[in-house]
């Protein structure tokens, strides 16, 4: 009687050198097979979100041969066609598809809105394995994160125009234009008039920060920006402004307090950062910067208050003011906002 086990151990060992040689056997595979469902995506760009549809799902469909939305079946996806109940179709030929519903309106795909769309088609040679679906996956969601970023960039491509809206708070109302030359080269130009909106008659009160608005003119700030990503910039700024200031109770330059008239020209020089941010179809440019300038000034003082009795006494006997030029350099700190339109 031949022994039964030798012989099935002898069996065993050609099947065990064979399964170390070719591991990859139909049974040697952990879980189901990989069949993926072929997707086409959708990205909105009002809100950078991804939605697919996918083979096997049924979706309202419209298309060019029957505009009413029909609940139909996805069969197939090749690409940019799409097999409805069989039945082929272009994605070109696509009017309308209900992706999904959503928390308040549901979310469709309309051809006629297609400008807020991006449309991912992804190729055959992306559904060959996990690794290369995952990698396709990967790149979609890194193109994904540009389309976010570019979203939130300003829309305009040669010019905005801008209300310099913090300048309010000076009294002064100022508007800047700023034309693209390049991708990353700007010019901007700002000019603005400041208005006089305070009594000339009144002290200067704390700080001496009353004086800004017994002045009134006009000024022009200018320089080339230089755009280091689609918001981002630095921008070098070249400062002018002529104020005048007419017969005003104010302590400068001195500790006492003057009557006098002022004739003034401010020139200066600044480097700013800032930022474009969309907001609808509107721009906000914030920026901070930093600067120095120099104040030349006219001053035709004709005569003092004292700090004790406030009597007022004359310069000059015959009423004429003292002539003076001055020259003060002060520091430029530039915070502000500014709302426009791109086009």
């Amino acid at each position: 009687m031949i022994p039964v086990i030798p012989i099935v151990i002898f069996m065993m060992i050609p099947r065990g050198i064979i399964r170390a040689q070719f591991p990859f056997t139909s049974d040697s595979s952990v879980g189901p097979p990989f069949h993926p469902k072929r997707v086409i995506l959708f990205e909105s760009r009002r809100n950078p979100t991804l939605y697919k549809i996918a083979e096997k799902q049924k979706r309202e469909i419209s298309v060019e041969s029957d505009t009413n939305s029909v609940q139909s079946k996805i069969t197939r996806i090749r690409r940019d066609s799409v097999y409805l109940d069989d039945k082929g179709y272009r994605f070109h030929q696509v009017i309308s598809v209900f992706i999904k519903s959503g928390p308040i309106t549901p979310i469709i795909y309309r051809r006629s809105d297609s400008a807020s769309w991006k449309l991912f088609f992804p190729p055959d040679s992306v559904y060959m394995s996990r690794f290369t679906l995952s990698k396709y996956m990967h790149w979609i969601s890194h193109v994904r994160k540009h389309d976010k970023f570019e979203w939130f960039a300003p829309p305009f491509r040669h010019s905005i125009i801008k209300l310099c809206f913090s300048r309010i708070a000076n009294l002064e109302l100022a508007f800047s234009y700023e034309g693209r030359f390049t991708k990353k080269w700007a010019y901007e130009i700002e000019t603005g008039y400041q208005f006089n909106g305070g009594n000339n008659s009144a002290e200067d009160g704390p700080l001496d920060v009353y004086p800004l608005y017994k002045y009134s003119g006009f000024s022009v700030i200018t320089g080339p920006k230089y755009y280091f990503n689609s918001r981002g910039y630095i921008q070098t700024m070249f400062h002018y402004r002529y104020l005048e200031m007419a017969s005003a109770h104010s302590r400068f330059p001195n500790d006492i307090y003057l009557l006098q008239d002022q004739f003034r020209n401010d020139a200066g020089f600044s480097i700013r950062l800032g930022q474009l941010i969309r907001l609808g179809d509107m721009i906000v440019d914030g920026y901070f910067g930093l600067g120095i300038k120099a104040m030349l000034i006219r001053q035709y003082a004709y005569g003092y208050y004292s700090n004790y009795d406030g009597r007022f006494s004359w310069y000059n006997s015959n009423q004429t003011p003292q002539i003076k030029d001055l020259v003060n350099w002060y520091p430029i700190l530039g915070l502000g906002i500014k709302v426009g339109f791109g086009f």
